[in-house]
């Protein structure tokens, strides 16, 4: 595949994501995260949690039960995850509390009325772009620089992600708590700082447990 086909072919992707084409990626996504109903139950508190961020038709977002391929993707167990539409770990929320199940589905929604997807996915194919013109430039006069740019900008890439990532976490947490306090449930929140306080989480892809309980504070 050539530069301009890899090119025309990440733009793709970009415009697809960015203008939200749900009915065509969110099915995409489907068949490779999971597509099997969630409970109702969850589905209903899903469709609660849409509808007070303001979501105009909540039924039409897809919401579906998690399979293991997106653990298996980011390499540790997940409990959810948001892309075109919200996928739960279905045997995780049935081990949780009622306060826990609440938290962790406003949260995604918040992920989700937030478009944090597409602007990771915009993020990282700029990058993928830039990267590519820029290692077939160097490429043209030094093969040993180009090597070593190339080797820089895979790193970058991956520290930039983290970054990405770790920020949509704690804008999430934070928006999802405002919200669940503006509708009276602050005890949700509470609820989840505590069990915060006694963990010692340390994880990549988010803030660390201290970290969590300090910006989630009233």
């Amino acid at each position: 595949m050539s530069y301009k086909n890899i090119v025309v072919l990440c733009m793709s992707l970009l415009i697809s994501e960015t203008l939200h084409s749900y009915s065509m990626v969110s099915q995409a996504y489907a068949y490779i995260l999971g597509n099997q109903d969630l409970k109702q139950e969850y589905r209903a508190m899903v469709d609660q949690a849409l509808t007070d961020f303001g979501v105009k038709y909540p039924e039409q977002v897809l919401v579906k039960k998690m399979n293991i391929i997106g653990s298996c993707i980011a390499g540790l167990p997940l409990s959810s995850f948001t892309a075109c539409g919200i996928w739960f770990n279905q045997e995780y929320l049935d081990s949780c509390t009622s306060d826990q199940i609440r938290f962790q589905v406003y949260h995604e929604v918040a992920h989700y009325v937030k478009n944090h997807h597409p602007q990771l996915v915009a993020t990282v194919v700029g990058w993928f772009i830039a990267s590519l013109a820029g290692l077939k430039a160097v490429s043209k006069d030094n093969k040993l620089f180009a090597i070593g740019y190339g080797v820089c900008a895979v790193l970058l890439s991956g520290k930039l992600l983290v970054h990405i990532v770790k920020n949509q976490e704690k804008e999430a947490d934070v928006v999802a708590a405002c919200k669940l306090r503006s509708i009276g449930q602050g005890n949700v929140v509470q609820a989840h700082v505590h069990a915060l306080q006694e963990s010692s989480d340390q994880g990549l892809w988010w803030c660390s447990a201290d970290e969590q309980v300090e910006y989630l504070k009233d």
